[in-house]
């Protein structure tokens, strides 16, 4: 074997090794208690309107109709429960109808669970729903 081979074998190792932890560390086990709480706890979103116009709230999932979650004043943030039977379905999608608009500003797919919670904003110039994991 040459020096280069040797060096360049030993170097697939340290990367191989590397990747290995990071993905560990990524990584976690949870008990089957936590599970359990977890599909217990309520799925929220926090919707924040940053528009000039109430929104109406809906979500829908791939095999059901939208919903109706609640209403969001103009410059308020609220906190609003998505049903237990639209977040086991795994992904969702959420929309804003604006009072007076003809615009409905959607979030596209979003990976749900039961108990996670999540932070929506929609933006002044309402084109689109930003979402990001909720504190």
């Amino acid at each position: 074997m040459t020096i280069f081979s040797r060096h360049t074998a030993r170097t697939r190792h340290v990367v191989a090794l590397v990747a290995l932890v990071a993905l560990s560390a990524c990584h976690r086990n949870r008990t089957a208690a936590e599970l359990d709480e977890a599909s217990n706890e309520p799925t929220t979103i926090e919707f924040t309107n940053e528009s000039l116009a109430q929104a109406d709230v809906f979500v829908s999932s791939a095999s059901m109709g939208a919903r109706r979650l609640g209403t969001v004043f103009a410059g308020r943030t609220e906190t609003l429960t998505v049903p237990k039977e639209i977040a086991i379905r795994g992904t969702i999608n959420v929309a804003a109808r604006l009072l007076a608009r003809s615009r409905v500003p959607s979030s596209g797919s979003i990976a749900i669970s039961p108990g996670a919670h999540l932070s929506v904003r929609l933006p002044l110039d309402e084109r689109a729903l930003y979402v990001l994991p909720a504190n």
